[in-house]
């Protein structure tokens, strides 16, 4: 077979007619237009997804692990809720530290 030139290709584009759609098509376009915008959404929240770069998800999972971690921590001291419960240090022992492997 020998390859086709414009003229020809274009004879062939004014013969060919393009099949009709489906009639479930029109029936399914139409639905989906009548549709509440409430329902969409709903649906949307239901089964859409949003596309996050990975460093960006995986710095949101770190946050949420940070802030869960921080909320599930022991908190030994009660809360100061006025200032007549403050009580000021009775008396401060500072210790220096000045080599790790030095005895205190």
């Amino acid at each position: 077979m020998q390859p086709l030139d414009d003229d020809d290709l274009h004879a062939l584009l004014r013969k060919w007619k393009a099949p009709a759609a489906p009639p479930a098509l029109e029936r399914r376009v139409l639905s989906a237009r009548r549709e509440s915008l409430l329902k969409r959404s709903l649906r949307w929240l239901a089964t859409g997804t949003i596309r996050v770069p990975a460093p960006v998800g995986l710095a949101v999972v770190v946050a949420f692990v940070l802030l869960a971690a921080l909320l599930v921590q022991d908190r030994s001291a009660p809360p100061v809720t006025t200032l007549a419960q403050f009580e000021p240090v009775r008396e401060l022992k500072p210790r220096i530290i000045r080599s790790a492997y030095d005895a205190n």
